[in-house]
């Protein structure tokens, strides 16, 4: 194979050797950070996969839990079946709430969103705790409406979260 520049002078043919020299070296460095960052991927991905599973079971649980307790919740605060549907439905609104406020915080970094989940994740476990202490329609719905919120932001900062570290490899999305 023949070569079609034509090398002029000894100084061109320094050049290109220094050129392609500078070349290799620089491709070096890409891998080693190619490997390096890898590593911090992977580990950042499973740790957001462990979140994600967290929080959809965090979701399940609190959805789940209110259908057999339903009767129970009835009873200990005197509130009839078309109130508590309002009530649940003031949650599904509070839920929209906070998928917003985890829009908000969307342009934040990775490590942040995690803590924020963790936080919700806690938020919403305290107040699963709550609903059968409620004695009145105004405790039960104080806690619908913290539920809600962290719900949504919980869902939405899952969803974030899969879509900066997948992206469009995210089936989902």
């Amino acid at each position: 194979m023949t070569s079609r520049i034509r090398k002029t002078s000894v100084s061109s043919k320094y050049h290109a050797v220094s050129v392609s020299k500078e070349q290799k070296r620089i491709t070096e460095i890409e891998k080693k950070g190619k490997v390096m960052g890898n590593d911090h991927h992977v580990a950042l991905t499973r740790l957001i996969g462990v979140a994600t599973v967290i929080t959809y079971f965090n979701i399940a649980y609190c959805v789940a839990l209110i259908g057999p307790t339903l009767l129970d919740q009835l009873q200990l605060t005197n509130v009839s079946w078309d109130r508590m549907g309002v009530l649940l439905m003031g949650r599904a609104g509070c839920t929209v709430i906070g998928n917003m406020i985890a829009g908000l915080l969307a342009n934040s970094s990775l490590f942040s969103l995690l803590l924020l989940q963790s936080a919700a994740h806690l938020v919403v476990l305290i107040s699963q705790v709550f609903i059968p202490l409620c004695r009145n329609q105004t405790d039960i719905l104080l806690v619908f409406v913290v539920q809600g919120v962290f719900l949504g932001t919980n869902n939405n900062l899952c969803n974030i979260l899969t879509l900066s570290v997948q992206g469009q490899a995210a089936h989902a999305w």
